[in-house]
């Protein structure tokens, strides 16, 4: 009932009502939340709405919160919170609609074919590519959803008014971008840096699982002498749980803060500054390989030293940035850590290199045109 009430509350409000809507895991509404809202919550005249998982609000956070669903797999809760969404749309009337998962897509359009609102499409992922990728079903099986996906993005960009890239790469794999995309790259979200006196310990944060360097885990364990192993984040997977908490049982230097549930992104970022090392093996799986993980930016930021798997892409943002190597195994990066005794180089990159602080101010300027256009 109150859901409801809050609802007919916003209806009647003049401010210009932008809505961030998402059906993805909390773990990446990190970007929706702290990112794209907090670019614009000192915009005088807005209301920001959010639409998606309530894990990762924190008293902290601003606007207002329209659901508070769990991520669900389960393809019936998903369609339910399409249409929630659609619901939703057509009860507030937002003027502006930041999309942020292609499943919403197809209920932003029709939204727009009735009251010719404005549509920012956030890209964050290749989902043809990703579903690709997937292990559990052959390719042949994959193909169709991966195509009807591609498809709808296609088919909607004709009526998006611009489409927000988190990597780089997209712009060579997904054609559609076009001269629309503007890149807007998982970057930290900027703080100021407290003084450590002592960093005694690796950190492995974010999404735990064989994508992002878990296979390698033990090999490094076994060969790193001096230093704690902090592993954070969302572990999904049952089986990756149980083999962590046996792991832990053989090197008392490993400690576990994960669960199925995602970890609060405070907290996360909490270790990563108490860090001298970070540890980020993660495969080169095609649906990977060329993106950029938002952990080597929090990591800079934080003046944590990055530990990376051999991949060109990797090699070519050390070169640029520093405070970071590419290695063959995870053995090679523990005896590295060992024996070098590094000192991190702030001077390699500028604050705005690593922290969302341009990112933002490119943000807020196609926010205000658009909302302008629909003054117009």
């Amino acid at each position: 009932m109150l859901y409801y009430l809050l609802m007919i509350h916003l209806w009647v409000l003049e401010k210009k009502k932008i809505l961030f809507a998402s059906v993805l895991k909390p773990a990446d509404e990190v970007r929706m939340y702290k990112k794209l809202g907090a670019s614009l919550s000192d915009s005088k005249g807005l209301d920001l709405l959010f639409f998606g998982s309530k894990k990762m609000a924190s008293n902290h956070d601003y606007g207002i919160f329209l659901d508070g669903f769990s991520f669900n797999r389960n393809p019936f809760k998903r369609i339910q919170r399409i249409w929630n969404f659609a619901i939703t749309c057509f009860t507030l009337k937002p003027d502006l609609l930041v999309i942020c998962t292609w499943e919403l897509l197809v209920p932003a359009i029709f939204y727009r074919a009735f009251w010719r609102k404005k549509i920012i499409y956030d890209l964050q992922e290749n989902y043809f590519k990703n579903i690709l990728a997937e292990n559990s079903f052959k390719r042949v099986v994959l193909i169709f959803p991966a195509m009807i996906v591609r498809w709808i993005e296609r088919i909607s960009v004709h009526w998006i008014s611009g489409i927000l890239v988190a990597e780089e790469c997209y712009f060579r794999e997904i054609t559609f971008t076009g001269k629309r995309g503007i890149l807007l790259e998982n970057k930290a979200i900027p703080f100021e840096i407290p003084k450590i006196k002592k960093r005694d310990q690796v950190v492995y944060s974010g999404t735990i699982s064989i994508q992002t360097g878990l296979g390698e885990l033990e090999h490094f364990l076994k060969t790193m002498k001096g230093y704690t192993l902090v592993v954070i984040g969302h572990c999904p997977k049952r089986s990756d749980q149980l083999f962590l908490h046996e792991l832990s049982e053989s090197y008392p230097n490993l400690k576990l803060n994960i669960s199925n549930e995602p970890i609060p992104y405070d907290l996360i970022r909490e270790e990563i500054r108490r860090s001298k090392f970070s540890f980020a093996f993660y495969q080169n799986f095609v649906s990977i390989k060329d993106r950029i993980p938002t952990c080597f930016f929090e990591s800079l930021a934080y003046s944590c030293y990055i530990l990376a798997s051999g991949n060109p892409t990797y090699q070519e943002f050390f070169k640029k940035h520093g405070n970071g190597k590419a290695f063959n195994s995870s053995m090679e990066a523990a005896e590295f850590v060992i024996d070098q005794n590094i000192e991190f180089d702030r001077d390699r990159f500028s604050q705005e290199d690593v922290c969302w602080i341009t990112e933002k101010d490119i943000f807020k300027s196609q926010i205000q045109d658009l909302l302008m256009e629909i003054d117009a």
